[in-house]
């Protein structure tokens, strides 16, 4: 009995692929800005110890989704430890751009490619701002890569397999639209 099931459900996908079911070959799934925004704070705080900055903390993350150019906005605070100024640990707040890329192997979303769209730390003058963000892009890159915005849950089977046949991913209509097909 359970032979026949499975040879069953081999026929109808191989018949389906072969071009008979038309929304197999193409679904689009849609994360809204607001379920990754519930992802990620659930994330965070994340403290990380960096050699030449010390240990830096990221908390208070925001994520904005922008239609006009396909990228999405990442702001997030930041305290350093190891820097005082005026008798209190350095803070600030780092507000960037970033594309979406979808990773199989991981099977989640990570941000890529971020460009800094401003830098501000509590006390310190805006010429040295600019000097150390320097400092402070080569640790958020490595944060970015080491964190997903948002993770498939495992027991998704059509997700699992569709994974590894990602077409297209955007983001329209307050999500990022996720286009898979073969």
């Amino acid at each position: 009995m359970r032979k026949g099931i499975t040879a069953i459900v081999i026929v109808l996908a191989g018949v389906c692929l072969l071009g008979g079911c038309s929304s197999w070959r193409e679904t689009t799934v849609r994360i809204t800005e607001e379920q990754l925004q519930e992802r990620i704070s659930k994330k965070f705080p994340i403290t990380k110890s960096h050699q030449i900055l010390g240990t830096i903390t990221y908390e208070n993350p925001h994520i904005s989704l922008r239609r006009e150019d396909n990228l999405v906005e990442f702001g997030v605070d930041i305290a350093v430890s190891n820097i005082t100024i005026n008798g209190s640990n350095l803070r600030g707040s780092v507000l960037m751009l970033a594309s979406v890329a979808y990773n199989a192997e991981k099977k989640a979303l990570f941000l890529k490619d971020p460009q800094l769209q401003q830098l501000t730390l509590n006390g310190v003058p805006e010429q040295n701002v600019q000097m150390l963000s320097g400092f402070f892009m080569p640790a958020i890159e490595k944060l970015f890569k080491r964190k997903p915005v948002y993770s498939f849950k495992d027991q998704d089977s059509v997700t699992n397999i569709a994974g590894k046949l990602v077409k297209d991913i955007r983001v329209r209509d307050g999500s990022v639209e996720i286009v898979w097909g073969i």
